[in-house]
């Protein structure tokens, strides 16, 4: 090996060797209370009922005291909807729950087919393999949309509760 060989490996073995120790932590983070509206008069067959969340991480990051830069993968572990309880999930046969915003692509988050009859809540299965959501919780704003297909027609809004768990992976 020649000298210079030899004194560029010395100079950059310790910066490699740094990198490589940083610690990755993971954490949860959660998003309750979500407020979701399919807004009537709706008909039998697909049906969407939407909610805005704002400034989801920012919560996050200063009670970790973190910037966004050192958030590495934001993975959802867990998705419940709640339906209203005079009405419950009765007028719905199946639900699938996307995210979605401007400066992301939409993103699946987890499906329920079918509603278990009489339930009031429902926790939605999520992909086998789930997508990275950083991108679209960094957005200032992002959109959750619920694809309900709902049994039968019916003239009033049907309001649902979104309660989201994530995995933060940061450094």
């Amino acid at each position: 090996m020649n000298t210079k060989a030899l004194l560029l490996f010395w100079l950059i073995s310790p910066l490699l060797l740094l990198s490589a120790c940083k610690k990755e932590i993971k954490t949860t983070f959660s998003l309750n209370n979500v407020a979701l509206v399919a807004e009537g008069p709706l008909t039998e067959g697909s049906n969407t009922a939407q909610g805005t969340v704002k400034e989801a991480l920012a919560a996050f990051l200063k009670e970790h005291n973190l910037t966004p830069e050192q958030i590495t993968n934001v993975k959802l572990t867990k998705a419940v909807v709640h339906a209203p309880d005079s009405v419950g999930f009765d007028l719905v046969k199946s639900i699938t729950l996307q995210l979605a915003s401007d400066g992301a692509e939409m993103v699946e988050a987890g499906v329920v087919n079918p509603v278990p009859a009489g339930a009031k809540m429902a926790t939605l299965q999520l992909p086998a393999e789930p997508k990275n959501m950083l991108y679209t919780l960094k957005q200032n704003t992002f959109t959750l949309v619920a694809d309900l297909d709902i049994k039968q027609d019916t003239s009033m809004n049907f309001p649902l509760t979104g309660n989201l768990e994530f995995e933060v992976t940061h450094h």
